[in-house]
């Protein structure tokens, strides 16, 4: 997606002097000020003005783990997001559209969960459109840090599937109920495991 390593870009993007944050048109709760986004709301993303923008400044910043940083780096710009907000940040479930900077199209939905504006908990990055919607990716998130993650093609998935039935819910509802006519079929089944399980990761 980057041409230089996506270290590099993270380091010129946090030592540029003229970093921006997205601009936006907020809609929903706010505290007393009326300006402060508090309890659900929904965010729409102004892009007019900014064009060339590669970046996503407060999804960067929602973590300290380069990991983190780098993941939603590559999952793009927010096109729209529905949340919950405390003081102004993340708090609770949370819906974004992800738009890829290069060609402006929304390609994905992500689905996180925020912990004082850090992700915390299962997060599911699901394709919306015929060439990716196969792909959905489960990640979790302990404390902004990426401990587990696996495709839903996988043929792993099954042993992972238990553990988020037990804590999700509503990610396992997606990955597992309509979407099983895509993913039993062997044509759509990678043999190999591509999971990933940090010595951490303990539900």
């Amino acid at each position: 997606m980057f041409k230089d390593d996506e270290k590099i870009v993270i380091k010129r993007i946090l030592d540029d002097k003229d970093k921006q944050f997205l601009d936006f048109t907020y809609t929903g709760d706010t505290k007393k000020d009326n300006k402060t986004p508090h309890g659900r709301g929904n965010k729409k993303f102004n892009f007019e003005y900014k064009s060339g923008i590669y970046y996503d400044l407060e999804n960067i910043n929602c973590s300290r783990h380069l990991d983190t940083k780098i993941y939603f780096l590559n999952l793009g710009l927010r096109e729209y997001e529905s949340a919950e907000y405390k003081n102004g940040v993340r708090n609770g479930t949370t819906l974004m559209h992800m738009m890829e900077y290069r060609t402006s199209e929304v390609k994905n939905t992500f689905y996180c969960s925020f912990k004082n504006g850090i992700p915390h908990g299962y997060a599911l990055n699901q394709g919306i459109f015929d060439d990716n919607f196969k792909e959905h990716l489960v990640l979790y998130f302990e404390r902004g840090k990426i401990l587990h993650h696996f495709w839903n093609t996988d043929k792993s998935r099954v042993k992972h599937l238990k553990t988020l039935k037990k804590n999700d819910e509503y990610i396992y509802n997606i990955v597992s109920g309509p979407l099983d006519v895509f993913f039993t079929e062997e044509t759509y089944l990678y043999p190999q495991d591509r999971s990933f399980i940090h010595k951490n990761f303990k539900l």
